[in-house]
């Protein structure tokens, strides 16, 4: 996460583990993209972020494992 945040110069400023205790991990993401003004959120897989339909109407997606970038308005299948 943090070389894919240097790489694109982003300045990585929270890391939100979400597991299946997790209570309302979407709501607690989107949370944290508005408090920080967030323009990209970076997760290990498309599987880690709950909803990322949601995600996606608010910032970019960055997907380390795949190396891809589903972009702000991304229209899923």
């Amino acid at each position: 996460m943090r070389g894919l945040a240097r790489r694109h110069r982003f300045d990585l400023v929270e890391l939100i583990v979400i597991d299946a205790e997790t209570t309302s991990p979407t709501v607690q993401l989107l949370c944290a993209v508005l408090r920080f003004g967030a323009v990209a959120v970076i997760a290990p897989s498309v599987a880690h972020v709950p909803w990322p339909r949601v995600i996606t109407e608010f910032v970019d997606l960055y997907v380390v494992g795949r190396s891809r970038t589903y972009r702000r308005g991304h229209r899923w299948h």
